[in-house]
């Protein structure tokens, strides 16, 4: 995760300003291991990993669905729009990332899913919930992994990209609606 976070910090500040590194190793790991997470850290760590080994092997040839599934492929007009819709209005500027040059699909719409993060440590910080723990711990987790997910759509434009990101929002919504009745 701290790599995604300093690929994202180079390319916006050029390396002029670090992200703010308090907030990662004190609030979002904090709240990351709230709730006896033991597990989130590490599913975080390996989705990030595999996140930059998608985009070294430029995808998939052959998915699930017996499908190719390369970085940039979920393009609008392209062949694969039944398997994920591209808006018209998507801005799509590509732009290398990081020492490796991770070419990001969409880069302020990558870059803005650290908004997901900051909702988590709202919801771990928050002190008055009508929830029990366990309630908010997946509430918690649904932030974090849709961090992620989103991001994995906006910066690879892949079906599992588009996947991930919209199954989480779905999560995220029932979560909302299961909490609020």
């Amino acid at each position: 995760m701290n790599q995604a976070l300093n690929d994202m910090q180079d390319y916006f500040h050029q390396g002029t300003s670090p992200y703010d590194p308090n907030y990662v190793s004190k609030n979002l790991t904090e709240c990351i291991n709230k709730y006896g997470d033991d597990i989130l850290m590490a599913s975080q760590d390996n989705a990030w990993q595999q996140f930059y080994g998608y985009w070294a092997s430029n995808g998939t040839d052959s998915d699930y669905m017996n499908h190719t599934d390369h970085w940039g492929q979920c393009q609008q007009g392209s062949p694969y729009d039944d398997r994920c819709t591209v808006p018209p209005y998507m801005m799509r500027t590509p732009a290398p990332f990081g020492k490796d040059g991770v070419l990001i699909e969409e880069p302020c719409n990558y870059a803005s899913n650290i908004a997901f993060f900051h909702s988590a440590t709202r919801v771990c910080d928050y002190p008055e919930w009508s929830l029990d723990e366990e309630y908010q711990n997946a509430i918690k987790r649904g932030f974090i992994t849709l961090g992620f997910g989103s991001a994995m759509w906006h910066g690879s434009h892949t079906f599992v990209g588009f996947s991930f990101d919209n199954k989480l929002m779905s999560i995220l919504a029932y979560l909302a609606h299961q909490g609020s009745v």
